[in-house]
């Protein structure tokens, strides 16, 4: 995948919550965790949402939200990745209604 914001959207969405100067959330703590770029499946998905639970299970440490600017076709396995962190305590948002089709058809 290599390193780096392939369209700058993460790195957007980054700065309107966390940015220093006009950030919603001005001293939150930001963790980029790449999932999507060319080529990525959602293999790649699942692995961001372990190293994302990890801190939950090894030490207690909790990231508070994870923004999750990205969604696809309906698979049984992502959805229930995201339910078992949302289980641990981590609070996601998600982009809806971008596609114009009924949540249920999509992931996650």
């Amino acid at each position: 995948g290599g390193e780096g914001d392939a369209t700058g959207h993460g790195t957007h969405v980054a700065g309107t919550v966390g940015g220093t100067r006009y950030g919603i959330a001005k001293n939150a703590s930001i963790i980029s965790v790449k999932a999507q770029y060319p080529g990525a499946r959602y293999t790649t998905w699942l692995r961001a949402y372990e190293w994302i639970g990890q801190p939950y299970l090894a030490n207690g440490k909790k990231p508070s939200v994870v923004n999750h600017s990205l969604g696809g076709p309906y698979r049984s396995a992502i959805n229930a990745a995201v339910n078992a962190l949302i289980e641990l305590g981590v609070h996601f948002v998600n982009s809806a209604g971008n596609l114009g089709k009924l949540a249920c058809t999509k992931s996650p």
